[in-house]
């Protein structure tokens, strides 16, 4: 029986054609054709499978342009600024086109396409300025700004009237400033100061583990010390060469 079935040739034939060959689509079904796509302009990552994935990369991308490097509000608006995304009454004036009115008078007139795209970017701007504005007076920001430098020497004032009242707000925030900020500096110095000076070490250091662990230790210990010989800091602190800024925290809390 095998034997016929093999010599059968018309019967496999009309059975599902030569040996090897690919089984028809099925009726009223067009077969898979291979495709291939030229010239296609990037998705940034926004072609995703579910609507929340874009708006989480949306999201993601608006932090980017707040946080920004943690630069200070001038460089920020550099890149930020009106002038930057266009969005000045020139920018504006640009997109319109000079007309004659019935006296001979140039007035501008703009098309529905053209101040409808302004607007939306104006408000885009305006929510992306807010956001910067919330995102300075959060955290360790609200407190001591934006620290700009990679080699930074940090002196604390630890007289009475700074640390007495309320010594462990001073330094709860001095560790969410250490955590938030420092940590991403290239070298730390610290010092404190009240009718004297105390450094943490003789020289800055280079940011590492067990650097960032020992001056969370030192920040714990910190007390009241009399008075603020903020003078006798500077002449210490002057002294080193690594350091490319300053951080003074001083007055009361």
């Amino acid at each position: 029986m095998t034997s016929q079935l093999l010599d059968d040739r018309p019967f496999l034939k009309k059975m599902g054609g030569n040996a090897g060959s690919e089984p028809p689509p099925p009726e009223g079904r067009r077969s898979w054709q291979k495709t291939s796509l030229a010239d296609c302009e990037s998705d940034h990552g926004l072609l995703v499978t579910h609507i929340n994935q874009t708006h989480d990369l949306l999201r993601v991308q608006s932090t980017a342009m707040v946080c920004s490097g943690i630069k200070t509000t001038n460089d920020w608006m550099e890149n930020y600024g009106l002038e930057s995304l266009k969005l000045t009454l020139e920018d504006l004036m640009k997109r319109g086109t000079v007309m004659l009115d019935a006296n001979n008078a140039e007035q501008m007139e703009f098309t529905a396409e053209a101040v409808d795209d302004f607007e939306s970017r104006l408000h885009a701007g305006i929510d992306l300025y807010n956001k910067r504005i919330q995102w300075l007076l959060q955290d360790s920001r609200k407190l001591f700004g934006v620290i700009q430098g990679s080699r930074i020497g940090v002196l604390i004032d630890t007289s009475d009237i700074t640390c007495g009242p309320r010594l462990l707000d001073f330094q709860k925030d001095l560790l969410h400033l250490v955590d938030e900020q420092l940590c991403y500096m290239k070298r730390l110095y610290f010092l404190s100061f009240g009718t004297e000076v105390s450094p943490l070490w003789e020289e800055s250091r280079l940011i590492n583990v067990d650097v960032l662990h020992e001056t969370r230790k030192w920040v714990k210990t910190l007390k009241p010390s009399g008075g603020c010989n903020l003078l006798k800091a500077l002449k210490k602190v002057l002294l080193l060469k690594d350091l490319d800024a300053l951080v003074i925290i001083a007055g009361s809390w």
